[in-house]
């Protein structure tokens, strides 16, 4: 107990008008000090012991991390001191993540050791069942954002655009992340308070293995002689079937009964058709909707550089380094294979080299043509005149006759 709670428990002595101002003079207390501790505002030293304090080693190293910014010139400001200690003084921590690609790389694993953050990987297609946000937090996100949608659609907006989506996602967000749905969340998951009972009562039963009844009766000559008839998928196969059963299996039948079954085949046959029919075509939208939808993947799909995939295991800060040296070699041989295809085909020639070898083959193909002009010109004897000569007559008074050869 402090010295003025003491001095509220003895009093005044007896004839003297209780006040603070008595009190303080009587205890050699402040008088404010008095009134705060009689309205129950607790002392500095109380205050100080239920405060957390931070170990010499985390204190160093607040204070180097404070001293490295000032020397960069970004000093840090007071109101963030706070949250740099309680950063420094918390332990591991655990960050609870998917199997999705890109959660595993080299970065992210080495990352998370020098934090000292503990990686625990969710199985495989449970995510709709472990993770809080799937749980209970998308399913209102989306009934909330669908009647924005709806509402702006029935002020007249037709298309949806980008532009729309902020105004569209703020309240449905504000509707849908609230602190009773984030709690039910984690609840339903069994995180917190943790009760994997939770989880485990929904997941379905495994089935029982069957058990195989041997009869211990003689197989019949009859039974050995029936056949079971093959189940129709198409409506060729159906009218094969309703074929079969009118004319092998009702030929014992009444009249009237025969009929009567004919007619009831005949509406099965036609409810099956209709059912065939639709079938076939559905099946034939689903293969095109499949065909886009994989085709959209393909596009959508971006190469991750991630670790090996594989069975669980526990990565050390020697893995990591090995799987970066792995890494760094196959990036060189595929550099190195790209140098090596990119050098392959015709090998360059010298200049010199190529205009000597130019000039060579103009100088044949001339040769060639000269020897085949004189070869043709020995064939056919004496030179003729390309242009044909005019001859004049020595006769005067008549005019120049051109022949015509």
């Amino acid at each position: 107990m402090d010295k003025a709670r003491q001095v509220l428990a003895q009093g005044v002595p007896p004839g003297v008008r209780r006040s603070y101002h008595t009190l303080a003079d009587h205890g050699g207390v402040a008088h404010s000090t008095l009134h705060h501790r009689a309205h129950s505002r607790p002392s500095m030293q109380d205050k100080a012991q239920s405060q957390q304090y931070l170990t010499p080693w985390e204190e160093s190293a607040l204070v180097k991390f404070i001293l490295h910014m000032s020397d960069l010139g970004r000093p840090v400001r007071i109101k963030h001191i706070p949250s740099l200690a309680f950063v420094a003084t918390r332990g591991r921590s655990v960050l609870i993540l998917d199997g999705f690609g890109t959660h595993e790389t080299l970065e992210i694993l080495e990352y998370c050791f020098a934090n000292s953050i503990i990686l625990c990987r969710l199985p495989s297609h449970t995510s709709h069942k472990l993770q809080p946000c799937d749980v209970a937090v998308f399913g209102p996100l989306k009934t909330a954002y669908r009647e924005q949608v709806e509402r702006l659609e029935r002020g007249g907006v037709n298309a949806i655009g980008k532009e729309h989506f902020t105004c569209l996602y703020k309240p449905a967000r504000e509707r849908a992340f609230t602190v009773k749905n984030i709690k039910a969340s984690f609840a339903t998951s069994g995180l917190f308070p943790l009760n994997p009972d939770r989880v485990l009562r929904t997941m379905p039963k495994p089935l029982a293995e069957p058990t195989l009844v041997v009869s211990d009766e003689t197989p019949r000559q009859e039974d050995a002689v029936l056949q079971t008839p093959i189940t129709p998928v198409s409506v060729d196969g159906l009218m094969l079937l309703q074929n079969l059963i009118l004319k092998k299996d009702a030929h014992t039948l009444d009249e009237i009964t025969k009929q009567n079954l004919q007619q009831h085949l005949l509406k099965l046959a036609k409810a099956t058709q209709l059912s065939l029919t639709k079938s076939a075509l559905q099946q034939n939208h689903i293969q095109l909707l499949m065909a886009v939808n994989n085709e959209a993947k393909s596009r959508r799909s971006t190469r991750a550089d991630i670790l090996e995939k594989g069975s669980g295991q526990v990565f050390s800060y020697e893995h990591l380094q090995d799987k970066r040296l792995k890494r760094a070699e196959k990036a060189a041989a595929k550099e190195a294979k790209a140098k090596a295809k990119g050098k392959r085909g015709r090998k360059s020639k010298n200049p010199a080299q190529e205009t000597a070898e130019a000039t060579a083959s103009t100088s044949i193909v001339r040769h060639g043509r000269k020897r085949k002009s004189t070869e043709v010109e020995a064939e056919a004897g004496p030179s003729v005149p390309k242009s044909k000569t005019a001859r004049v007559s020595n006769v005067q008074g008549i005019a120049p006759v051109a022949r015509m050869y």
